[in-house]
């Protein structure tokens, strides 16, 4: 009867050797394995911010000034205050009227609501392909945000 040398040499080895040559074998096997495949990163566009004159912007990190990344609104009788991050579209639909001007709001779940928008003296602020941007929103008639 003939034995293979491969059968003689695991019999030979005490039981933790074989463990750790077991185990020697599986990283091996891991090592050849191939790599996982890796989404691409999210689409990313702009917001696009439109003056009343009709120029168009292309801006990203579109925010207000300062901590408060919100809009004051006032709907009938009501103020309130929108986040920036729940806005979709924003269409001035009427002129400034004691710092507040109409406007058309689509939040982010589809909503629309018509309210007066506070512009008092708040810019704008965020970079284009030529550097930092300001705008006053008193002059824009309308914003589409981006994703970044």
């Amino acid at each position: 009867m003939r034995v293979n040398v491969c059968e003689k040499m695991w019999a030979g080895l005490a039981g933790g050797a074989k463990g750790l040559l077991a185990i020697v074998w599986l990283l091996g096997l891991a090592a050849c394995a191939p790599e996982p495949v890796v989404a691409p990163p999210p689409v990313t566009y702009p917001s696009v911010v439109t003056t009343e004159a009709g120029v168009a912007f292309f801006v990203t990190g579109l925010k207000l000034p300062g901590t408060e990344q919100q809009l004051r609104l006032k709907i009938g009788e009501t103020r309130t205050w929108m986040p920036l991050s729940l806005l979709t579209y924003l269409l001035f639909t009427g002129p400034l009227h004691n710092d507040y001007r109409p406007a058309i709001i689509v939040l982010t779940s589809g909503e629309r609501l018509q309210a007066e928008v506070r512009v008092g003296e708040l810019l704008l602020v965020g970079e284009t392909d030529l550097g930092y941007w300001t705008m006053p929103l008193k002059k824009v008639l309308h914003i589409k945000m981006g994703t970044r």
